[in-house]
């Protein structure tokens, strides 16, 4: 009964998935531009995208690495040492294009919009991609993906993955902790903007290879 409570919860959740998320993601995995990354160091991109069926949290210094103004007294007692948002390789506005398109208010608003949301089961199926439960027995790539994080206008939208390799590499699966983080090939944000007939176009992608 239980177990059956648990999907039904769980396909409840994924019905519920809000329109412009669907979008996003089926837009991010039906463009095999987007997995380019797997193609580096002479390796082959697949013709088929592996997605895991549960999302992962928002890395937490990617919109904005400084204080927020909600931290609790533990959490700023625990905080390293300042440092400065350029040298953070996964921060988003390195890129002066991308700084100058989001003011530091809606920096730090996307930074706790994020920060608000837990992994989630998804279902996903396309031409050339598809979820799966997990990533043991995949030859090669797999990828886990952030739920879609819009702006406060909901003009712009940013999904974060990880890929990973499973290559002469034992399996480790995402509960095993940090030594999962060996399989870990490469990161990849993309931001879309939403167009006038509501439609979403890629504006930028940046990849960072795990060498």
């Amino acid at each position: 009964m239980k177990t059956l409570l648990i999907l039904l919860l769980t396909t409840l959740n994924i019905q519920a998935q809000n329109p412009q998320t669907t979008q996003i993601y089926n837009q991010t995995f039906s463009d095999p531009s987007n997995f380019s990354i797997m193609s580096e160091m002479e390796n082959k991109q697949p013709e088929h995208i592996f997605v895991l069926d549960s999302t992962q949290s928002w890395p937490s210094g990617i919109f904005w690495s400084g204080w927020t103004g909600d931290e609790k007294l533990l959490e700023i007692m625990t905080q390293p040492g300042s440092h400065h948002e350029s040298y953070d390789p996964d921060y988003l506005y390195r890129d002066p294009v991308i700084f100058r398109q989001f003011s530091a208010n809606e920096r730090v608003a996307l930074r706790k919009r994020s920060g608000a949301m837990w992994p989630e089961k998804i279902s996903l199926q396309g031409k050339n991609y598809s979820t799966v439960s997990s990533g043991k027995g995949i030859k090669r790539f797999y990828v886990i993906a952030t739920e879609p994080v819009f702006t406060t206008d909901g003009n712009y939208a940013f999904i974060y993955l990880e890929t990973f390799d499973n290559d002469n590499k034992p399996y480790l699966s995402p509960n095993e902790g940090p030594p999962f983080d060996t399989n870990l090939y490469g990161m990849t944000t993309i931001i879309f903007k939403k167009l006038p007939d509501n439609s979403w176009k890629r504006i930028k992608k940046i990849d960072r290879l795990m060498l």
